[in-house]
């Protein structure tokens, strides 16, 4: 859910600038203050797309290991003490699991979808394009004069440094969410599982 007519950079600058500045925040995102906010929409709907591909192989795994694990579980409670109260349990968290399972990704475009509709309607009552053309002169400025002035140039770099760096917070921010949902049916049946009970809690507390 990208607003891609949405460009913070006012007038004079919007017909100038703005097809550049698309074209530099698709590489470095920390200058696209919706990128930087937004909730990567995980690719459901896209059957061909690796990460939903990614998401299938987890989920038949997941799917046999419940399987598996559900089976040696009634079979573990019939034949002790628990009995037919037992298996009852057994046969509702897996139904819970699979739920679950099945449900996240759509449960979690849903909320992303709506905070991004929040983000991008606070987002466009802000006047950011004074912040960008500002870094954007400081750039060119380092890049024009800094072979003659080693501070200038030193501070050009120090500020590429930093837009990376937050560049690469957003990368690693988008890659986390996609593998944590594409990793939601593991996590899920993980949780069934007294030893890996913890495991799960911490990896969904992220």
């Amino acid at each position: 859910m990208k607003n891609k007519e949405w460009c913070p950079l006012g007038w004079p600058w919007n017909r100038a600038f703005c097809g550049f500045y698309e074209l530099v925040s698709s590489v470095l995102p920390a200058l696209d203050v919706q990128k930087v906010v937004e909730c990567p929409l995980f690719p459901v709907d896209k059957p061909g797309d690796p990460v939903n591909n990614i998401y299938s192989l987890v989920l038949g795994v997941s799917m046999s290991a419940l399987g598996l694990f559900l089976a040696f579980n009634i079979v573990w409670r019939a034949v002790g003490e628990e009995g037919l109260p037992g298996i009852a349990d057994s046969i509702k968290d897996a139904v819970i699991v699979v739920a679950l399972t099945l449900l996240a990704p759509y449960v979690y475009n849903a909320t992303a979808q709506a905070l991004n509709t929040v983000s991008y309607s606070l987002i466009g009552d802000i006047d950011v394009g004074w912040v960008l053309t500002w870094i954007f002169a400081q750039l060119g400025i380092a890049i024009a004069i800094g072979y003659f002035v080693p501070f200038i140039a030193n501070y050009g770099v120090f500020l590429a440094i930093t837009l990376f760096l937050a560049s690469l917070t957003v990368y690693v921010r988008y890659i986390l969410i996609q593998t944590l949902i594409a990793a939601s049916p593991l996590l899920a049946v993980s949780y069934l599982h007294p030893g890996l009970r913890s495991m799960a809690k911490h990896a969904v507390s992220l």
